[in-house]
C-alpha cells in the first residue's frame, strides 16, 4: 500500500511514540523492511512530544510544505485520532480487530489497503 501511494504522488510521513530514553535506531529497525516508501520518520524523542500533541504532525507538514487540510493521518488507537483533532487534520481509524470502536475518526477502515477508494 505504501508504495502504490508513493508511486502516486504522495509523501508519506510516519509518527511514533517511543519509550523516553530509546534510541529512535531501534524503531527504524522494526520499520526496516518498508522503511524506502517513507518520506520522513519522526519519533516522539525527535519530535520533544508525544501524542496526542499535535507537534509532530505540524513538524511533517512544514518539513513535505504543505497545509494541515492536505494531511491523512492514520492510526490504530484513540490517541491516534485525538492527536489528528488536535492538528485539525483527516483521521482514519484502522480498526483490524473489527470490535466496535468509535474515537470521533473521519473513516474508519479495516486495513490499509481501503484507502485506495479514498484517494484515487
Amino acid at each position: 500500500m505504501l508504495e502504490n501511494l508513493k508511486q502516486s504522488g504522495y509523501k508519506i510521513g510516519v509518527i511514533t511514540d517511543v519509550p523516553t530514553g530509546m534510541p529512535t535506531e531501534l524503531i527504524l529497525q522494526d520499520i526496516n523492511a518498508f522503511k524506502d516508501n517513507i518520506d520522513f520518520f519522526l519519533s516522539s524523542i525527535d519530535c520533544g512530544f508525544r501524542k496526542p500533541n499535535k507537534k509532530g504532525i505540524e513538524l511533517i507538514s512544514e518539513k513535505f510544505g504543505i497545509d494541515l487540510q492536505n494531511i491523512a493521518f492514520i492510526g490504530d488507537e484513540e490517541k491516534d485520532i485525538q492527536t489528528a483533532k488536535n492538528a485539525g487534520v483527516m483521521s482514519f481509524l484502522i480498526n483490524r480487530d473489527k470490535r466496535n470502536k468509535n474515537y470521533g475518526e473521519d473513516i474508519q477502515i479495516k486495513s490499509l489497503i481501503e484507502l485506495l477508494d479514498f484517494v484515487k
